[in-house]
């Protein structure tokens, strides 16, 4: 999936959770951010590594929910999992290290297709209600001040 999808998906997640946007956004990036760099400079065998792991994203979203002192930051987890949910077409090594996975020896293409055209659809339609939600709850909290 393109990060379209992903920042979009994450966006939404943030604004139901109330987390903070930006730092939801970089979760839901993250497993991108560390697996891509690291394929193309010929220390992973495959495009998506050791930052497609449930383990990697439990480690991070604990470590992340530990230093903020926050029991509500462990939401970041579901943010990470969204990135996998919209990875799951393609090969996934959810449980590296604990399973022996044979890594594709193809390299990852780059295609836009009917898949990755509908994630990103969703990915925008997920900001754009979000922000209209966001949007009309300030309105209607507008509405019913006291009257002085």
């Amino acid at each position: 999936m393109y990060p379209i999808a992903h920042i979009g998906v994450s966006f939404f997640l943030a604004k139901l959770f109330s987390l903070n946007v930006i730092m939801a956004i970089v979760v839901g990036l993250l497993p991108d951010l560390v697996d891509k760099p690291g394929y193309f400079l010929g220390i992973f065998p495959y495009g998506r590594y050791v930052g497609h792991t449930l383990l990697f994203g439990l480690i991070f979203s604990c470590t992340h929910a530990l230093r903020k002192k926050k029991w509500k930051e462990l939401l970041m987890f579901v943010v990470f999992c969204s990135h996998l949910l919209l990875d799951a077409r393609g090969f996934l090594p959810l449980f590296y290290p604990f399973v022996d996975y044979e890594f594709p020896k193809v390299p990852p293409r780059l295609h836009y297709d009917l898949y990755t055209f509908t994630g990103d659809v969703l990915g925008v339609t997920l900001m754009l209600l979000a922000k209209f939600i966001r949007r009309q709850t300030s309105e209607e909290s507008m509405d019913v001040l006291p009257e002085s």
